[in-house]
């Protein structure tokens, strides 16, 4: 590795060389783990660091060896710096970037099992009277990261966009599913079948269909509101899921 005035010339794998400017502010990821649950948005971090290096993106390869030796020396320092001291420990041992990234992850799936994601989307139940769209919005994107960072990366294939919207959409109340629907189909009329739906753009479409529902009885403020039964900010009192769940074991 060659020092050049303040950057490194860094050689690639595909032999392109690329300038490291190690006193940039970009030189490092800008976020820092501090929290194995917040991995996903970590990923993030690293992922935009090794774009705009030119670098490989650990997180997509499983081959340790397919960063060249100046690759890797960048990357796993900017990711041990990256890291609270608890899991730049629990990586001191790795020697490779693309291991440590695995480390991390490992550690993270251990934390969101099968059936503790499937408890996650079950208990997030949205109807027409969500009084807190931003906390919904945030909900489902993280619902959305946890499932494809906690996944083995074989398994990744069969996250499509019609994947997480069929995994959206078991979480919306059937009369705010039937707007989506309604409102969804008039787009596809408009651009002639043109819209390419993903699940970001189908939250957005939940969120402008309840702000279309608070418009229409003319309600432009809306305090946020929990539910009595579960204390969601996502749905109303009467179309509570627990509330059924309640009733029904009552009438047993």
């Amino acid at each position: 590795m060659k020092m050049v005035a303040i950057f490194y010339e860094v050689l690639t794998k595909n032999n392109q060389k690329t300038k490291f400017f190690y006193k940039y502010s970009t030189a490092k990821l800008d976020y820092k783990l501090d929290n194995i649950n917040e991995f996903y948005k970590w990923v993030k971090s690293l992922r935009e660091f090794t774009y705009h290096w030119k670098f490989h993106d650990i997180t997509t390869i499983l081959d340790p060896l397919a960063l060249t030796s100046e690759e890797n020396y960048i990357v796993k320092n900017a990711i041990k710096k990256s890291l609270n001291n608890t899991l730049k420990n629990s990586i001191e041992y790795e020697f490779y970037a693309v291991d440590m990234y695995n480390s991390l992850k490992s550690e993270f799936m251990d934390k969101y099992s099968s059936g503790y994601k499937k408890k996650l989307w079950r208990n997030t139940y949205v109807d027409l009277y969500c009084t807190d769209i931003i906390g919904m919005k945030n909900r489902f994107i993280k619902l959305i990261n946890i499932e494809y960072y906690s996944t083995d990366t074989s398994m990744l294939p069969i996250f499509t966009n019609s994947y997480f919207i069929s995994k959206i959409q078991t979480c919306l109340h059937p009369f705010l599913l039937n707007e989506i629907t309604r409102v969804l189909l008039e787009q596809l009329t408009e651009t002639r079948g043109t819209i390419k739906l993903t699940p970001f753009k189908y939250v957005k479409l939940i969120s402008d269909t309840i702000r279309d529902n608070r418009y229409m009885q003319n309600l432009f403020e809306v305090e946020i509101r929990k539910c009595s039964h579960c204390d969601s900010t996502f749905h109303s009192t009467k179309n509570c899921n627990s509330r059924a769940a309640i009733n029904l074991r009552q009438n047993e």
